[in-house]
């Protein structure tokens, strides 16, 4: 071919043909047999769609919800052209491959990322291997009744502050205004997990009180347009260290490229601050308990520490290294029981009929009336406070706050009829399947209109929704006699199976110790100004609200 000739470059052209079609090829997402998914966009896939769910503040969750009922109870998410996950949203398929399908669906190598970057050595972040189980072993006894009979009083302090706090802000604030109350709500979980684990709060709940005596309405700031309260927070070190590690969490979280970004997280001042702080306070924790171990004999367990190595003793070794990050699992599992909080508050307030209920339920039960010390872990046991419980549980059932449970496909199997090969991620949606609705539903139409491809039903599940599960109801969990019925529908907040929230009994007493505390004290109502009460989210490792305002009003001041 003649080079100079001013038609050469017509040669060249299959060559370049080729070459495009075959980066097109590559960059193009793939399909997963016959699972539905949306247009395969070159390069891109679904990314545009979730990043602009984000940006709308509606959250992936929502959009993923929205999709389903496009595609039905499964689809493929494709985030680029070599990042595809498969999402489960039929309720009963995801309470299947979480309890009864669990060697078929391993530990997931997103799970390890999101979760190990931080710590590497915690039950988040093992697969369950003998370093899992171990760890399962020696900590159990913190999750039994006696311990958490022992920590009720604790934790019970620490609402009794938080509720001192809210108070005193409440009679500086002008009538009718709001506050954001998401600060003082994780300084309390904060608190009340270090005193559950350590046996002493962190601080903060004082520090916040304190401020607020010494400044008396100083610090405050008031915007009457609006209506928006502001206070100045104190400084609490280690309440901001563990906050910088949960949004490292997240940030891996909404990665398409976790690793990475574990790794470049790490290299920050603010990383490495928190790192330091947290980690020097647990040495200590934990030499002190190691001390007080050493003797032998019995010696009161008062610290989750000391239970840990009273159980090491008898069953083998739990290295500092390992048992750090188990108390920082413990740690930052705070943000998702203030993110709970957050949400309770808000739909309590615009639920005036479940707040006066709750109020006038704990009031019957005398648990108003009960002082600080005299408060035990009976006192709020399900069978005790059933619309307590109930109030709570529907509370993260309409919440959503865990959205996701992910998995790896061990094996070639079937999801509802359709092949799913040996190393696919598996993306399960909890918190769409606990707001399911049976009747007319969508899940039960796709699956019924395939008689090829039939879901995959193991045993009786509990019933889903009739008809209102897009809605806030706490007496769906009641039966005719009032008392508490936790097989009335669909639900799995904690996740379920044998990776369940380990700490979920922790959660549900800090839940209800709070409650007990803002139900005694205040009526609670929407900002007047509805530009402070958008229902918009934001999604990282949990899901909470953006706007968290409230309006805080003494008892005495409702008439109901």
């Amino acid at each position: 071919m003649d080079i100079s000739s001013p038609y050469s470059y017509l040669g060249w052209a299959p060559v370049f043909g080729l070459v495009g079609y075959g980066m097109r090829k590559l960059l193009t997402p793939k399909a997963i047999g016959d699972i539905p998914h949306n247009s395969l966009a070159i390069a891109v896939g679904d990314f545009p769609a979730l990043l602009d769910s984000v940006k709308r503040g509606v959250g992936v969750g929502t959009w993923i919800s929205e999709q389903s009922r496009i595609h039905g109870p499964i689809m493929s998410l494709h985030m680029g052209p070599f990042l595809t996950k498969v999402i489960v949203t039929d309720p009963h398929e995801v309470e299947d491959i979480l309890t009864r399908r669990v060697a078929e669906f391993a530990f997931s190598d997103t799970q390890r990322a999101v979760f190990g970057g931080v710590m590497p050595y915690g039950m988040l972040s093992l697969p369950r291997d003998g370093m899992w189980m171990a760890h399962r072993r020696a900590l159990n006894p913190s999750m039994g009744k006696q311990y958490l009979q022992k920590c009720t009083s604790r934790i019970n302090a620490v609402s009794r502050q938080l509720g001192a706090v809210l108070q005193l802000r409440a009679a500086m604030m002008p009538k009718g205004s709001c506050l954001d109350i998401s600060d003082d709500l994780q300084l309390y979980t904060m608190d009340s997990v270090a005193a559950f684990s350590f046996g002493e709060a962190f601080g903060g709940m004082d520090a916040a009180l304190q401020a607020l005596v010494a400044s008396d309405g100083k610090d405050m700031s008031y915007n009457a347009d609006t209506g928006l309260v502001h206070f100045k927070q104190p400084d609490v070190p280690m309440h901001d260290a563990v906050r910088v590690l949960f949004e490292v969490m997240g940030e891996v979280a909404l990665s398409p490229f976790p690793n990475l970004t574990v790794m470049l997280c790490r290299r920050r001042q603010t990383w490495k601050k928190a790192h330091k702080l947290f980690f020097d306070y647990l040495d200590a924790k934990i030499s002190q308990a190691r001390e007080d171990c050493a003797g032998g004999g019995e010696f009161d367990k008062n610290t989750v520490p000391e239970i840990a190595f009273a159980t090491e003793g008898r069953h083998g070794s739990f290295p500092d290294s390992e048992l750090k990050d188990e108390m920082l699992n413990f740690l930052l599992a705070v943000n998702t029981t203030a993110a709970a909080l957050q949400w309770g508050l808000k739909l309590l307030s615009h639920h005036p009929a479940v707040q006066i209920k709750l109020k006038d339920h704990l009031e019957k039960h005398g648990l108003f009336a009960l002082e600080n010390e005299n408060l035990k872990y009976e006192d709020v046991r399900t069978e005790k406070v059933p619309y307590l419980e109930a109030v709570i549980l529907e509370i993260l059932r309409f919440s959503q706050i865990a959205l996701f449970v992910s998995r790896m496909t061990s094996c070639d199997t079937q999801v509802l009829g359709h092949f799913i090969p040996k190393g696919t991620e598996i993306v399960l949606h909890i918190g769409h399947a606990g707001l399911q609705n049976a009747e007319g539903n969508w899940v039960q139409q796709s699956v019924s209109s395939n008689e090829s491809k039939p879901a995959r039903r193991m045993s009786v599940h509990k019933p889903l929704w009739k008809g209102d599960g897009d809605a806030f109801n706490p007496d769906r969990w009641l039966d005719e006699h009032g008392a508490f019925n936790s097989n009335s529908g669909l639900a799995i907040p904690f996740g379920a199976g044998p990776r369940k929230c380990f700490g979920y009994k922790l959660a549900m007493l800090q839940l209800k110790l709070a409650m007990i505390e803002l139900s005694r004290r205040f009526y609670f109502e929407p900002p007047s100004n509805p530009e402070l009460d958008s229902w918009k989210v934001k999604e990282t490792v949990n899901r909470v609200p953006l706007q968290n305002y409230i309006v805080m009003r003494p008892w005495k001041d409702v008439d109901c």
